[in-house]
C-alpha cells in the first residue's frame, strides 16, 4: 500500500485599520479597512487534490479569497428633526426616525484560468492543467473583454500550463444596505416598530466574475451580475 501524505501550507499578511465613532452629533459609526494578500496551495480542505501530482508548488499562489482591499462601514444616525417637538402629533410621526446602513467596498477575487478540454494531460483523475501566458496581463475592464484574452493561449499535448493559479482578478463590489426605520409607542408595554430596507441601494451593478476557460467562446466575458436593488417594508408589534 502506497503511503498518503496530508499536507499543505498557507501565509497570510494584513494591514489592518478600524475606526469607531459612538454617539457624536446623533451619528454611531465603524469603519474597518483591511488591505493584505494571502497564499495557499489548496483553498478550503486539506484533503482536496493538488492539480499536479508530481510538483505541489505548481498550484502554490494567491488564495481564491485573496482580495487584497476591504473596507466595510456601518452606521446609524438618529434624526434630531422633530424629535423635541411640543406637537405630540408631530413628534409622534415624524419624530424619532434612524437611518442605518452598512457600505462594502472590496477589490475583486483572483482567478485562474483553465486550459479547457479536452484534457491535453491524459493524466485522468483529480489533475487539472491550467493555460500558457504569452503576454503580460491587462484590464479592459469591459463586460465583453475583463482581461485581455490574447494573454493566454492553450497549452500543447502534454504540457503542463506556463500560467499561474490565480493570476486575473475579477470585479470588485461596491456595495450599499441601507434601512430607515421608527419605533412608535403605542401604550408603556406595546410599541409598533416600522422598517424601510433597501439592499444594492443604489442599484450599482455588481458584476460577477468573468468566464476564464481559455477555449471557450465566451472567454474573458462577464455574462452574469449579482443581484439588483431590492426593496422591503416590514412592521412588527411589541407587547
Amino acid at each position: 500500500i502506497a503511503p498518503m501524505e496530508l499536507s499543505a501550507n498557507s501565509n497570510y499578511n494584513s494591514l489592518q485599520v478600524a475606526m469607531r465613532v459612538t454617539a457624536w452629533k446623533n451619528l454611531t459609526l465603524n469603519s474597518t479597512y483591511t488591505w493584505s494578500h494571502a497564499f495557499d496551495i489548496i483553498d478550503g480542505e486539506i484533503f482536496s487534490n493538488i492539480n499536479n501530482p508530481f510538483n505541489a508548488r505548481w498550484d502554490y499562489g494567491p488564495a481564491g479569497f485573496d482580495r487584497r482591499q476591504i473596507s466595510v462601514t456601518s452606521f446609524i444616525y438618529k434624526f434630531p428633526l422633530f424629535r423635541d417637538s411640543g406637537s405630540q402629533a408631530m413628534k409622534t410621526a415624524l419624530g424619532g426616525w434612524e437611518l442605518s446602513g452598512i457600505a462594502l467596498f472590496e477589490s475583486g477575487n483572483p482567478l485562474s484560468i483553465g486550459a479547457g478540454s479536452p484534457d491535453v494531460l491524459g493524466l485522468g483523475g483529480a489533475t487539472g492543467n491550467r493555460a500558457n501566458v504569452i503576454a503580460p496581463v491587462s484590464y479592459p475592464g469591459t463586460r465583453f473583454q475583463w482581461f485581455s484574452t490574447s494573454s493566454f493561449t492553450r497549452p500543447g499535448a502534454l504540457q503542463w500550463g506556463s500560467a499561474a493559479r490565480n493570476d486575473v482578478v475579477g470585479p470588485g463590489r461596491n456595495n450599499w444596505n441601507v434601512a430607515l426605520f421608527k419605533a412608535f409607542q403605542v401604550k408603556e408595554n406595546v410599541r409598533f416598530e416600522f422598517r424601510a430596507e433597501t439592499f444594492n441601494t443604489f442599484n450599482h451593478t455588481q458584476l460577477s466574475n468573468p468566464n476564464t476557460t481559455v477555449n471557450s467562446a465566451s472567454f474573458g466575458q462577464i455574462t452574469g451580475t449579482n443581484a439588483p436593488r431590492i426593496m422591503q417594508l416590514g412592521a412588527k408589534f411589541l407587547f
